[in-house]
Protein backbone atom coordinates (compact mmCIF):
# COMPACT_ATOMS: atom_id res chain seq x y z
CA UNK A 1 0.00 0.00 0.00
CA UNK A 2 1.29 3.45 -0.90
CA UNK A 3 -0.01 6.55 0.80
CA UNK A 4 0.53 10.00 -0.66
CA UNK A 5 0.72 12.30 2.38
CA UNK A 6 -0.06 15.40 0.33
CA UNK A 7 -3.44 14.19 -0.94
CA UNK A 8 -4.08 11.17 1.29
CA UNK A 9 -4.41 8.88 -1.73
CA UNK A 10 -4.16 5.20 -0.84
CA UNK A 11 -3.37 2.67 -3.56
CA UNK A 12 -3.55 -1.09 -3.07
CA UNK A 13 -0.68 -2.91 -4.77
CA UNK A 14 0.41 -6.57 -4.85
CA UNK A 15 3.98 -7.81 -4.56
CA UNK A 16 5.28 -11.38 -4.64
CA UNK A 17 6.23 -13.10 -1.37
CA UNK A 18 9.91 -12.63 -2.16
CA UNK A 19 9.41 -8.94 -2.96
CA UNK A 20 7.47 -8.44 0.28
CA UNK A 21 10.35 -10.01 2.25
CA UNK A 22 12.90 -7.67 0.68
CA UNK A 23 10.58 -4.65 0.87
CA UNK A 24 10.22 -5.16 4.63
CA UNK A 25 14.00 -5.34 5.00
CA UNK A 26 14.43 -2.17 2.95
CA UNK A 27 12.12 -0.38 5.39
CA UNK A 28 13.35 -1.67 8.74
CA UNK A 29 16.09 -0.18 10.90
CA UNK A 30 17.78 -3.54 11.45
CA UNK A 31 19.43 -3.85 8.01
CA UNK A 32 22.00 -1.37 6.73
CA UNK A 33 22.47 -3.22 3.44
CA UNK A 34 19.90 -5.31 1.61
CA UNK A 35 20.95 -7.52 -1.31
CA UNK A 36 18.20 -8.71 -3.62
CA UNK A 37 19.23 -11.05 -6.41
CA UNK A 38 17.48 -13.08 -9.04
CA UNK A 39 17.28 -13.90 -12.72
CA UNK A 40 16.10 -11.49 -15.38
CA UNK A 41 12.39 -10.89 -14.92
CA UNK A 42 12.39 -11.81 -11.21
CA UNK A 43 11.10 -8.40 -10.12
CA UNK A 44 14.28 -6.76 -8.80
CA UNK A 45 13.88 -3.52 -10.76
CA UNK A 46 10.14 -3.49 -10.16
CA UNK A 47 10.65 -3.72 -6.39
CA UNK A 48 13.41 -1.10 -6.43
CA UNK A 49 11.24 1.33 -8.41
CA UNK A 50 8.26 0.64 -6.15
CA UNK A 51 10.41 1.31 -3.08
CA UNK A 52 11.75 4.58 -4.49
CA UNK A 53 8.27 5.78 -5.46
CA UNK A 54 6.90 4.82 -2.03
CA UNK A 55 9.63 6.84 -0.35
CA UNK A 56 9.10 9.82 -2.67
CA UNK A 57 5.41 9.85 -1.72
CA UNK A 58 6.19 9.43 1.98
CA UNK A 59 8.97 12.06 1.94
CA UNK A 60 8.26 14.51 -0.90
CA UNK A 61 11.29 16.66 -0.01
CA UNK A 62 13.72 13.77 -0.46
CA UNK A 63 16.10 13.14 -3.38
CA UNK A 64 16.72 9.65 -4.79
CA UNK A 65 19.14 8.22 -7.33
CA UNK A 66 18.71 5.33 -9.76
CA UNK A 67 21.90 4.12 -11.42
CA UNK A 68 23.18 1.39 -13.72
CA UNK A 69 26.56 0.73 -15.25
CA UNK A 70 25.43 2.44 -18.49
CA UNK A 71 22.88 5.22 -18.98
CA UNK A 72 21.54 3.47 -22.09
CA UNK A 73 20.74 0.34 -20.02
CA UNK A 74 19.03 2.47 -17.38
CA UNK A 75 16.83 4.12 -19.99
CA UNK A 76 16.01 0.82 -21.78
CA UNK A 77 15.09 -1.16 -18.69
CA UNK A 78 14.98 0.43 -15.23
CA UNK A 79 13.46 3.73 -16.33
CA UNK A 80 10.86 1.86 -18.37
CA UNK A 81 10.02 -0.17 -15.24
CA UNK A 82 9.84 3.02 -13.16
CA UNK A 83 7.15 4.49 -15.41
CA UNK A 84 5.35 1.13 -15.47
CA UNK A 85 5.18 1.15 -11.66
CA UNK A 86 3.91 4.74 -11.64
CA UNK A 87 1.16 3.72 -14.04
CA UNK A 88 0.24 0.58 -12.04
CA UNK A 89 0.01 2.70 -8.91
CA UNK A 90 -2.37 5.05 -10.67
CA UNK A 91 -0.07 8.05 -10.33
CA UNK A 92 -1.04 10.49 -13.10
CA UNK A 93 1.59 12.14 -15.28
CA UNK A 94 0.70 15.57 -13.89
CA UNK A 95 2.16 14.47 -10.50
CA UNK A 96 5.72 14.23 -11.87
CA UNK A 97 7.87 15.65 -14.66
CA UNK A 98 10.48 13.72 -16.64
CA UNK A 99 13.27 15.95 -17.92
CA UNK A 100 14.86 13.81 -20.65
CA UNK A 101 17.71 16.28 -21.22
CA UNK A 102 18.92 16.14 -17.61
CA UNK A 103 17.57 12.62 -16.92
CA UNK A 104 15.60 13.84 -13.90
CA UNK A 105 12.13 12.96 -12.70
Amino acid sequence: MVKDKQEEVVTEFSLTKKQIKWYKQLNDWEHDIVLYWGAAGSGKSFLWCFWIISNCLEHPWSVWVMARDELAKLKRSTLKTFFEVLKKLGIPEDKYHYNKKDNEI
